[in-house]
Parts: C-alpha cells; structure tokens; sequence
C-alpha cells in the first residue's frame, strides 16, 4: 500500500494558576494527512484538557513570513 505524506499537527498549551502566574507549557502533536485530520486532532486536546477540568482559552496567534 502507498504511504500518505504527513505533517506535524500541534497545540502549544501553557497553564496558568489562579493568580495568572505560567506553572507550565506542553506541545501535544502527531502526524496527519491533511488539514481537517490536523483541526479534528486539535479540538480532541482541547476537549481532553476541558474533561480534566481545565478552563481552555484560545490566544490569538500571531504569524511572521519571511521571504
């Protein structure tokens, strides 16, 4: 069978105590095949993080391309 190509799919997370101090940062990824696995796979941390109790916020991310 022919192999798919695949790229990094991630989620960069910092937690944060009550006082809004950083108490730790964590990059969960895997490889996918495209764009729709790559956002499913994100929703399922975020979902994951929210059933452990976390409060999940989403940052606005800012992006720089270089010529």
């Amino acid at each position: 069978s022919k192999l798919k190509p695949t790229e990094l799919c991630g989620v960069s997370v910092t937690f944060y105590d009550e006082y809004g101090y950083v108490t730790g940062w964590k990059f969960y990824s895997a490889e996918k095949s495209n764009f729709s696995d790559c956002l499913v796979y994100q929703g399922s941390v975020l979902g994951y993080l929210r059933s452990k109790g976390y409060r999940v916020e989403m940052t606005k991310q800012n992006y720089s391309l270089q010529p």
